[in-house]
C-alpha cells in the first residue's frame, strides 16, 4: 500500500517550510518513516524567484536534516503521474509517510497557511485539513497556533493510525 500524502500549502513567507521541518523532526524522533516533496510552481523570470530558485536545494537539505529519508523537488507544472511516480520510489526507499510543500490546486489532503483575512479568504481548499497560522475565526475549521509544531505531529499520527478520518479515499 503507498503512504499518504499530506500537504502543506499557503503563499510563500507563511512558514511553510520552517513549519514542515519542525513536524518531520518530531515525526522521525517518532519512528515515523517521513518522505517530503517540495513543489515550486513559479515560472515567471524575475529575479527575485530566480533567487528564491536558487535556493530550493537548501530547503530539500533542511528536510533531510530534520530526519526525513527522502526529500525531491518538483518545480513549475506537475502532473498527478509525477506525483504518483515519485511517490512509489518514496515508498520503495521505505516511507510510511509523504508530506508535500506546496500543491495548492491539487486534492490532497493538506494543512493550509495562512498570515491574515486576505489569504483567509483567497485560499480555502476543499481538502483542507486545518488552518495553521492565523488567529481561528471560523469555528467548524480545525486551527493550529504557528509554532504548534507538536499538535501537527499528533494529528498527523492521529490520521495515520485511523483515529480521525481523511477528508479523501487513499
Amino acid at each position: 500500500m503507498s503512504p499518504r500524502i499530506i500537504a502543506f500549502s499557503g503563499w510563500s513567507g507563511t512558514g511553510k517550510t520552517t513549519f514542515l521541518s519542525a513536524v518531520i523532526s518530531i515525526l522521525a524522533d517518532r519512528g515515523w518513516k517521513v518522505a517530503v516533496i517540495k513543489h515550486y510552481g513559479h515560472t515567471d523570470k524575475d529575479l527575485r524567484r530566480k533567487e528564491r530558485l536558487l535556493s530550493l536545494p537548501k530547503d530539500t537539505e533542511r528536510y533531510r536534516q530534520a530526519g526525513a529519508i527522502s526529500a525531491d523537488l518538483i518545480t513549475g507544472p506537475w502532473s498527478e503521474e509525477e506525483l504518483a511516480s515519485l511517490s512509489i520510489r518514496m515508498t520503495a526507499a521505505g516511507a510510511d509517510l509523504i508530506l508535500a510543500e506546496g500543491f495548492k490546486s491539487s486534492k490532497l489532503p493538506k494543512f493550509c497557511f495562512a498570515k491574515d483575512d486576505i489569504m483567509l479568504k483567497a485560499f480555502f481548499p476543499e481538502n483542507c485539513l486545518g488552518w495553521i497560522g492565523y488567529p481561528e475565526t471560523k469555528e467548524e475549521q480545525i486551527w493550529f497556533q504557528s509554532d504548534d509544531h507538536e499538535g501537527v505531529a499528533i494529528y498527523i499520527e492521529k490520521l495515520m493510525k485511523g483515529e480521525i478520518a481523511w477528508l479523501t479515499s487513499p
